[in-house]
Protein backbone atom coordinates (compact mmCIF):
# COMPACT_ATOMS: atom_id res chain seq x y z
CA UNK A 1 0.00 0.00 0.00
CA UNK A 2 1.31 3.44 -0.86
CA UNK A 3 1.74 6.20 1.73
CA UNK A 4 -0.19 9.40 1.07
CA UNK A 5 0.63 12.76 2.64
CA UNK A 6 -1.66 13.39 5.58
CA UNK A 7 -2.10 9.69 6.36
CA UNK A 8 -0.68 7.67 9.22
CA UNK A 9 2.62 6.09 8.08
CA UNK A 10 1.62 2.90 9.94
CA UNK A 11 -1.33 2.52 7.53
CA UNK A 12 -3.63 1.66 10.44
CA UNK A 13 -7.42 1.48 10.21
CA UNK A 14 -7.63 5.17 11.14
CA UNK A 15 -5.05 6.29 8.60
CA UNK A 16 -7.26 8.95 6.99
CA UNK A 17 -6.54 12.63 7.43
CA UNK A 18 -9.55 13.13 9.71
CA UNK A 19 -7.73 11.05 12.38
CA UNK A 20 -4.41 12.90 12.05
CA UNK A 21 -3.81 15.85 14.36
CA UNK A 22 -1.02 18.37 14.84
CA UNK A 23 1.22 17.79 17.84
CA UNK A 24 0.81 21.00 19.82
CA UNK A 25 3.27 22.41 22.33
CA UNK A 26 1.38 20.91 25.29
CA UNK A 27 1.66 17.36 23.92
CA UNK A 28 5.19 17.93 22.64
CA UNK A 29 6.27 18.88 26.17
CA UNK A 30 5.24 15.39 27.39
CA UNK A 31 7.66 13.59 25.04
CA UNK A 32 11.25 12.70 26.01
CA UNK A 33 13.80 15.42 25.18
CA UNK A 34 15.40 13.47 22.30
CA UNK A 35 12.03 12.75 20.64
CA UNK A 36 10.95 16.36 21.09
CA UNK A 37 14.21 17.60 19.53
CA UNK A 38 13.87 15.21 16.56
CA UNK A 39 10.26 16.27 15.91
CA UNK A 40 11.20 19.95 16.12
CA UNK A 41 14.12 19.33 13.74
CA UNK A 42 11.91 17.55 11.19
CA UNK A 43 9.01 19.98 11.59
CA UNK A 44 5.23 19.67 11.32
CA UNK A 45 4.80 16.79 13.80
CA UNK A 46 1.53 14.84 13.65
CA UNK A 47 -0.16 12.16 15.73
CA UNK A 48 -2.67 9.56 14.62
CA UNK A 49 -5.41 9.61 17.23
CA UNK A 50 -6.39 6.06 16.23
CA UNK A 51 -3.12 4.14 16.78
CA UNK A 52 -0.97 6.79 18.51
CA UNK A 53 1.74 6.97 15.83
CA UNK A 54 3.79 10.18 16.13
CA UNK A 55 5.49 11.20 12.91
CA UNK A 56 6.75 13.96 10.64
CA UNK A 57 6.08 13.55 6.93
CA UNK A 58 6.34 9.79 6.40
CA UNK A 59 8.92 9.28 9.15
CA UNK A 60 7.61 7.54 12.25
CA UNK A 61 9.30 8.72 15.46
CA UNK A 62 7.31 6.78 18.03
CA UNK A 63 3.96 5.96 19.59
CA UNK A 64 2.07 7.94 22.20
CA UNK A 65 -0.57 6.20 24.33
CA UNK A 66 -0.90 3.17 22.09
CA UNK A 67 -3.64 0.64 22.90
CA UNK A 68 -1.27 -2.34 22.65
CA UNK A 69 2.02 -0.86 23.91
CA UNK A 70 0.35 1.06 26.71
CA UNK A 71 0.40 4.64 27.94
CA UNK A 72 3.24 7.08 27.46
CA UNK A 73 6.05 7.28 24.92
CA UNK A 74 7.33 4.29 22.90
CA UNK A 75 10.22 5.08 20.58
CA UNK A 76 10.43 3.85 16.99
CA UNK A 77 14.06 5.00 16.76
CA UNK A 78 17.27 3.41 17.98
CA UNK A 79 18.83 4.36 20.28
CA UNK A 80 15.69 4.92 22.26
CA UNK A 81 14.46 8.53 22.19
Amino acid sequence: MMYRIGECPDQCSGKGSNRQTDVGSALLSEFPAAAKAKLQELGNPKRCNYCGCVYSGSRKIGMWNNGILGPGWHSALYPNT
